[in-house]
């Protein structure tokens, strides 16, 4: 930023940055002063007149120990704000990314609990996906369970929380991450992979108490596997099925016993390795 200086006399001049304290933080040759690596907290910029000889104008040294002939201008105070994309986790402990099949018209989001945010600091706070080399801009959802995956095609892409302080440019959708300008952070990314549905398989009733119909008539395998897992990522549920071409393939799980909340279940061809996964809410 710029400083300008008026009424100081002819003669030797310097810039001095100090802490609060008057210790001497820095000497700049003059404004704009830049101060991105400095972290947060407080410092005075000043303007220095002085007589040769002056002793003591050192990095480290203390501006109450100068000897000389000497007159400091007032200070300009700057407070400096940190900012913290912050740490995104899975609330679950795992690390892998998460899943879905698209393309089948079943809502695929992910569940509001299932990122935990951490460390974050900033003014302002912003949820965005990106392509999946982090190049550009995708979305830009009030939160990261808003986004609905199920048309967004076959692909992978990144979830990232952004703090900033006010006045950031280029944070538009379609925008390039590189033409962002302003004090921002990112966090660290989450990746979503996204499998295109080769078959059809319907959970109904959905959400479901008590027993889910599995319906796999339109899946394009014979020797199928059926699991289910928890929002944990704890099978609960393992069981090998077949299919036949031109009939109906249904079966009936019990889940009665399962806790209300979100699972997944994978229908997985066995000889292809083509799967399908669906989600389940139990009531």
């Amino acid at each position: 930023f710029e400083v300008t200086v008026t009424g100081a006399e002819a003669g030797p001049t310097a810039w001095i940055i100090t802490d609060p304290d008057g210790n001497i933080l820095g000497l700049p040759t003059g404004p704009p002063f830049d101060l991105e690596g400095a972290g947060e907290g407080t410092c005075l910029i000043w303007h220095l007149s002085y007589e040769e000889g002056l002793i003591g104008v050192e990095v480290g040294n203390n501006t109450a120990d100068l000897v000389g002939c000497f007159d400091f201008s007032n200070a300009i105070t700057v407070t400096r704000n940190g900012v913290s994309g912050g740490t995104l986790s899975r609330t679950d402990g795992t690390e892998d990314p998460f899943a879905f099949t698209v393309g089948d018209g079943t809502a695929d989001n992910i569940p509001a609990d299932a990122i935990t945010l951490s460390e974050n600091t900033g003014t302002n706070s912003q949820w965005v996906v990106t392509n999946s080399d982090g190049t550009t801009i995708l979305g830009l959802p009030g939160n990261y369970a808003d986004v609905d995956f199920d048309g967004a095609g076959a692909g992978t892409c990144l979830v990232w929380h952004l703090s900033y302080e006010d006045g950031i440019e280029g944070l538009v959708a379609e925008g390039a991450v590189v033409d962002l300008v302003g004090c921002f952070s990112w966090s660290n990314s989450i990746s979503v992979e996204r499998t295109a549905a080769s078959g059809r398989v319907a959970l109904y009733p959905n959400p479901a108490k008590g027993k889910v119909r599995l319906d796999f008539s339109g899946f394009n395998g014979t020797n199928i596997s059926v699991r289910i897992y928890s929002l944990q990522n704890v099978q609960v549920f393992d069981r090998e099925l077949s299919s036949t071409r031109n009939v109906r393939n249904t079966t009936s799980i019990d889940i009665s016993n399962y806790k209300n909340g979100i699972y997944f279940v994978s229908v997985t061809d066995n000889i292809s390795g083509k799967r399908v996964i669906k989600r389940l809410i139990v009531k």
